[in-house]
């Protein structure tokens, strides 16, 4: 998928939100969190609210909608995962999308509102998935301090797929022993 220009971002949006793993080893997909499910959907609308704008943040069937970007949560850490193409440069457009579901993300969750889930989620990080960075003037000023307080990680295809082998060299190995056993078998 890395290596296909063509590859949609829904294709590996949908890799991470079945595999989170692979963005970490610790992290695990999200199995009946009804804390996390609402503050899934409390944001949708507090978004919507705020900025006039619909996010989709759920799993979806319907293959014409694609998420906006994987909201996770690991370790009580909100992870906001965005996902581009392979081989796409990261443009300053998109960092005015990012940098408003980040600023939305700080609000709603300094809103009184929300306090307790605060008790729930320790605060939130975004990990931006992207070949290249093509960002000028204040987009690249601004994700350059995202990335400097250590709210923003960004990792390319690249560097992606090698931390993930290396994290699960074991696996790899089993399985390829596997597959050269099969292949003898048959």
């Amino acid at each position: 998928m890395k290596d296909d220009k063509d590859t949609l971002e829904a294709a590996c949006q949908d890799l991470i939100e079945q595999a989170p793993w692979l963005i970490d080893p610790q992290w695990s997909p999200i199995t009946a969190n009804q804390s996390f499910s609402t503050l899934k959907a409390e944001f949708q609308k507090y978004y919507k609210e705020k900025t006039g704008e619909n996010i989709q943040l759920e799993n979806f069937s319907n293959s014409a909608k694609r998420a906006d970007f994987v909201l996770s949560n690991q370790d009580n850490v909100i992870q906001i995962i965005e996902i581009k193409r392979p081989k796409h440069g990261f443009e300053n457009s998109e960092m005015e999308r990012l940098n408003r579901y980040v600023e939305q993300m700080a609000n709603f969750l300094k809103e009184e509102s929300n306090k307790e889930l605060t008790k729930i989620f320790r605060g939130f990080h975004v990990t931006l998935v992207c070949d290249e960075e093509k960002l000028a003037g204040v987009y690249k000023t601004a994700f350059e301090g995202l990335k400097e307080n250590g709210t923003l990680t960004h990792i390319n295809w690249r560097v992606f797929l090698a931390r993930t082998r290396k994290m699960h060299q074991e696996f790899l190995t089993e399985a390829e022993r596997q597959k050269k056993l099969a292949t003898r078998i048959f």
